[in-house]
């Protein structure tokens, strides 16, 4: 699937559209959108935390999510989309608005 140069705007777009949709954007000041990313952030670092540097550790940092029959690497990555869009959030209100 090819990427076109305007899609990081579009998801950007998207977003702004389903924060309106939601009347949220009173609460998206810089010091919430801000909080919100360190937020996402820890909990991304909470995946790996006390993890050794082997694969096997990695592969598998949370023991909870076994028992829930999904991979803790998702789990890694689902946090890593909350970051993502955290900082999307934040840059399209006060960086590329």
């Amino acid at each position: 699937m090819s990427k076109k140069p305007n899609d990081l705007l579009s998801l950007r777009d998207s977003l702004r559209e389903f924060a309106a949709a939601r009347d949220w954007r009173q609460y998206h000041t810089p010091k919430n959108l801000a909080m919100a990313l360190i937020v996402e952030v820890a909990e991304l670092v909470e995946q790996f935390q006390w993890s050794t540097p082997s694969i096997e550790a990695t592969k598998c940092v949370i023991r909870k999510h076994r028992s829930k029959g999904t991979s803790c690497m998702w789990w890694a990555y689902q946090e890593v989309t909350f970051v993502f869009t955290s900082f999307l959030a934040f840059s399209k209100n006060y960086v590329y608005a």
